[in-house]
C-alpha cells in the first residue's frame, strides 16, 4: 500500500515538472524572439556587362524609372496584360493600345519637374500610329526624331503635352505639360544618343541589377532613387519575374553601409511580412516574395 502510495507521488511530481518546463518554454519562446539569420554575399568589384535594354533611354540623373514589358507578359498570359490605352491622345484623335506595345518605360526627375513615357512599339503598331500624326501635322518622318505640341486625355480631362516620334526604335514619347515636359524627352532622347549620361554608369545601380540578374527577362522592374517603404533606406529597387509556376517579387533596398544593412534586418522584415526568404549583399538588402502564378497582373502591376 504504501509503496502504490509513493509511485503516486512520484507519478504527480514527474508530471508537475513536465508541466513546468513546458511553461518555461512557452514563456521563453513567447518573450524571447527567435534567432533569424539573414544569409551574407558579396558584390564582386568587377560587374558583368549589362545589356543596354530598357536602360537605353533613362539618363543617370532620374528620380524614378519602371519598365513593363508587354511582350513577355504576352507570352505568359495575355489576359494579364494592361488593358488600358497607353496613350490617348485628344488633338489630333489617335490611341496606343496594348496590343501595339512591346514595352513601356517611364522616367520620373526632379529636375526637370517632368515624367516621360518611352513606348517601344511594334513596327506595325508604330507605323499605324504616325501615320496620321504626319498627315495632320504636315510633316514627313524622317530619320531623326520629330516633336509635336498636342493634348491628351488625363483623367476626365485632355491636358497639354510635349509627344516625340522615335522612328530608329518605333519608340513615341510623350509627357504631359510645357517646357518641363519637352526637357523630360530631351533627356532620355539624349541618353539614347550618348550625350547624356546613362543610369548604366551609376555603380550603384549596377549592383542592384547585380543582385536581380541583369537588365533583360524582368516582367516589370523599377527603381526610386530616395528611401521607399524602408524610410531608413537610400534607394529601393523592384523586379518582377517568372519563376514557373510562380512570380518571384524582389526588393532590393540599398543602406548606407553594410553595417547599416545589418541593423536593419528586423525593420526590413517588418515592412515585407510576406517575404519567403531576406539575403544581404553588403549595403543591400533583398526581400523575396513568391505569388501564385495567378497573381501576374497584380504583381506586374507593383511597379506603379
Amino acid at each position: 500500500m504504501k509503496r502504490r502510495r509513493k509511485n503516486g507521488r512520484l507519478f504527480v511530481a514527474s508530471f508537475g515538472l513536465t508541466v513546468a518546463v513546458l511553461v518555461v518554454l512557452l514563456v521563453a519562446l513567447l518573450v524571447v524572439p527567435p534567432t533569424f539569420v539573414v544569409p551574407s554575399r558579396s558584390i564582386p568589384t568587377t560587374l558583368p556587362s549589362y545589356p543596354v535594354s530598357w536602360t537605353r533611354y533613362v539618363p543617370s540623373n532620374v528620380l524614378t524609372v519602371s519598365v513593363v514589358n508587354y511582350t513577355m507578359i504576352r507570352h505568359l498570359n495575355s489576359s494579364a496584360v494592361p488593358a488600358d490605352d497607353l496613350l490617348d491622345l485628344t488633338n489630333p484623335r489617335e490611341n496606343l493600345t496594348s496590343a501595339m506595345v512591346n514595352a513601356l518605360v517611364v522616367a520620373s526627375f526632379s529636375t526637370p519637374n517632368g515624367t516621360a513615357s518611352v513606348i517601344y512599339l511594334t513596327a506595325q503598331g508604330f507605323s499605324q500610329f504616325a501615320g496620321p500624326l504626319e498627315k495632320a501635322y504636315s510633316q514627313v518622318l524622317g530619320s531623326k526624331p520629330e516633336f509635336y505640341y498636342t493634348s491628351a486625355q488625363e483623367g476626365n480631362a485632355s491636358q497639354a503635352g510635349w509627344l516625340a516620334l522615335v522612328p530608329s526604335g518605333n519608340i513615341v514619347a510623350f509627357a504631359f505639360g510645357a517646357s518641363p515636359a519637352r526637357e523630360a524627352i530631351d533627356l532620355c532622347l539624349e541618353a539614347a544618343n550618348g550625350t547624356a549620361t546613362s543610369i548604366l554608369q551609376r555603380s550603384d545601380i549596377r549592383q542592384v541589377l547585380y543582385i536581380l540578374n541583369g537588365t533583360q527577362n524582368h516582367l516589370s522592374f523599377s527603381v526610386q532613387d530616395f528611401p521607399g517603404l524602408v524610410s531608413t533606406g537610400n534607394l529601393t529597387a523592384l523586379s518582377v519575374d517568372d519563376a514557373g509556376t510562380t512570380i518571384h517579387v524582389s526588393y532590393v533596398v540599398e543602406f548606407k553601409d553594410s553595417a547599416t544593412a545589418k541593423s536593419q534586418e528586423g525593420y526590413m522584415r517588418d515592412n515585407y511580412l510576406t517575404a519567403v526568404s531576406f539575403t544581404q549583399y553588403d549595403r543591400f538588402l533583398e526581400a523575396l516574395e513568391s505569388q501564385p502564378f495567378a497573381q501576374l497582373q497584380y504583381a506586374v502591376r507593383l511597379v506603379g
